[in-house]
This record gives structure tokens, C-alpha cells and sequence, in this order.
């Protein structure tokens, strides 16, 4: 059968990218796809500010995008070789998760991590060595996500070690998983400062990302969102913040005050429940680089040498973003902060 030019434009147009032929469209709820995307955001707030300590550079984590798929098509469309992090819940919550990252990306990570300026050598060769810097930085990472959902869940959560794995082609990343049908993936725009634009993958076993959400929405510790446009292009969620212990928030469209009416206060209500999210606050005296042999040589006496001269002022951080400057100062017996100049957003 010959077609013409114009109907094979209109067959390619017809077809559906893998990622949403493999699909399973309806196997989450409208409120739990929320739910898994807004921990999702919560937790990754907390992973880039680790990052973002780790390797000296800005990262920004974003846009969670919620669906579920069969196991044997989740990673079907992903080049190989590929890093997979596995991270299994051993207090507070049930289950296990997998991080997903390509090749390239652990390269750069973990040369950064290394002291390095993200540089790497095509094609990529990751060893042992790699390997054992991945998992430690996921580990550090997943650290501090689950001291973010212990605040909302007010129970103590704890990971044991994670282990990172090469999934190259003859590698069944199914095993990974357990003994499970269908997964829940939680995709992420990543950006690393100068370096990298690319994506981070969350998986949960989908009747554990069931469950997982069932325990937030029976905790109340997490407010309604927004639907999440199912797309590749969905579009970065609304804010939203902690409910009080016990109970799940009425959640109705934001309101903010109009411009053209300054002395409207009423409007302004919506915008309180942002105020109690907690953001970690950094100060930063100064930074330097050292190779990993002098790192070994440290003991107590060394003195680092920081890039910052005497009296310069310290860097105020929160989450990750730079956001003030000031100069240090003593109350009582603790160190403090005073503001001196506020960096334009």
C-alpha cells in the first residue's frame, strides 16, 4: 500500500509518544496524584538545598509530574546505560523508591562532588568509586527529604543506606522493584547552575504510592493542590503548605489583593497558607576547594584558609537561593546575623 506524503504527515501526527501510549491513565485520584506531587515537591525542596551544599552550585528541582505505568515499560524509552539509586523506608512509612539518572549525569554529579568543575570524558566510564559517591549523595539527599515529611507526618522517618546501581542493556531494572506489576513515576525538571538541565525519576511500587498517600491524607499534613496537567509539558504547581495536624485544609483557588485597590485586605487571606512552610536558613562565612589527599590530612588544629577576607560581609542562603547579605554578630552566648543589604529576586 503506497500512501501519499500528506497522509503519512497525518499517521505521524496521529501517534502518541511512548510515554503516554505505555500509560495507565485513572489508576491514581485526582487528590492523590496532588498529594505524591506536592511531597514530591516538598521533598526535593529539601534535596536541592543538599545539592546545592554538596556541590557548591545552584540546583533547582521542579515541576513534579505524577503518572503511573507497567513496570516492563517505565524505562523502556531511556538510553542505557543508566544510574539507579535504591532507597528503602525502614521507620515511619512502608515501602521503597528508586532515583533515576542518566549516565552523563552521575558522571557530572559525582565529579563535582569530587572537587571537580562537572567535567567528563565521552564515553562515560562510571566505576566503584563513582558508584559509592552516588550513593553517598543520594543518601545525604534522601537524608534530608525525610526530615522534611517527618515534620509533616510528626513521627519520626528514617532510610536505610542507599545503593546505587549501572543498568546497562543486559541488566533487568524489574528486579529492582520487587515482585510488582506497575509502577508510580515521579518526573522532575533538574537544573544544576551553569551545568546541566536534565530530568530526575522517582519510582514507587504503585500500590505502595497508594498507600503512601492514604498516610498523608489520614495524617492531614498535606493541602490540596491543583491538578497536574498530564503532559510532558505540565506546568509547575501552586504553592501550598502544611495543614494542622489531624485535619486536611478547605482548598479553593488562591485569591491575592488587586492591584487596583491597595486598601483591600480580605483578598489577602489566601496567601497565609504559605506562611508555615519551613525553609532551611543557611549563612555562609566563606567556601574553598580542596583536593580529596588534603581533605585526608585534616585534624584537629588545621586551619582552612575560606575565600572571604577579614570583615567581608556573610551570605544569607535559603533553600539553596541567595538571598541577603549581612554581618555576623554575638547575642548573648550564640552567634547571629544582621541584615545589611537584601539581594534583588
Amino acid at each position: 500500500m503506497n500512501l501519499s506524503q500528506d497522509e503519512l504527515n497525518a499517521l505521524v501526527k496521529s501517534r502518541k509518544p511512548f510515554d503516554d501510549v505505555s500509560e495507565k491513565e485513572g489508576m491514581l485520584t485526582a487528590e492523590e496524584i496532588d498529594i505524591l506531587g506536592e511531597i514530591g515537591n516538598i521533598s526535593m525542596g529539601a534535596v536541592a538545598t543538599t545539592m546545592y551544599s554538596l556541590l557548591d552550585r545552584r540546583v533547582e528541582i521542579t515541576t513534579p509530574r505524577v503518572r503511573v505505568f507497567d513496570v516492563k515499560d517505565v524505562l523502556a524509552i531511556y538510553n542505557r546505560p543508566f544510574v539507579v539509586a535504591t532507597i528503602e523506608y525502614i521507620e515511619g512509612i512502608t515501602g521503597n523508591n528508586l532515583l533515576v539518572l542518566k549516565i552523563e549525569d552521575a558522571a557530572l554529579i559525582t565529579d563535582l562532588l569530587m572537587g571537580g568543575e562537572g567535567v567528563f570524558e565521552e564515553p562515560v566510564e562510571l566505576n566503584e568509586m563513582h558508584l559509592s559517591a552516588m550513593s553517598e549523595i543520594m543518601n545525604q539527599m534522601m537524608g534530608a527529604s525525610s526530615t522534611s515529611l517527618s515534620e509533616l507526618l510528626h513521627t519520626s522517618i528514617n532510610i536505610s543506606p542507599p545503593t546505587s546501581t549501572k543498568v546497562d542493556a543486559n541488566f533487568d531494572v524489574t528486579t529492582l522493584l520487587g515482585n510488582v506489576e506497575m509502577v508510580t513515576k515521579i518526573s522532575f525538571d533538574m537544573e544544576i547552575e551553569g551545568l546541566l538541565k536534565s530530568e530526575l525519576i522517582q519510582l514507587t511500587p504503585y500500590e505502595e504510592s497508594r498507600r503512601f498517600a492514604k498516610q498523608f491524607m489520614d495524617a492531614g499534613s498535606v493541602v490540596e493542590m491543583p491538578s497536574y496537567e498530564k503532559s510532558n509539558n505540565a506546568a509547575s504547581p501552586s504553592p501550598s503548605s502544611a495543614a494542622s495536624a489531624g485535619r486536611l485544609v478547605d482548598v479553593h483557588p488562591m485569591q491575592f489583593q488587586a492591584f487596583d485597590n491597595p486598601g483591600t485586605t480580605g483578598e489577602q487571606k489566601g496567601i497565609d497558607l504559605v506562611y508555615n512552610i519551613p525553609l532551611q536558613v543557611t549563612v555562609e562565612l566563606g567556601k574553598t576547594k580542596k583536593e580529596i589527599n588534603e581533605i585526608l590530612k585534616f585534624n584537629a588544629g588545621t586551619v582552612i584558609m575560606l575565600d572571604k577576607v577579614a570583615g567581608d560581609p556573610v551570605e544569607i542562603v535559603v533553600n539553596g537561593k541567595l538571598i541577603a547579605r549581612g554581618e555576623v554578630v554575638v547575642i548573648d552566648e550564640n552567634y547571629g546575623v544582621r541584615i545589611t543589604d537584601i539581594i534583588n529576586l
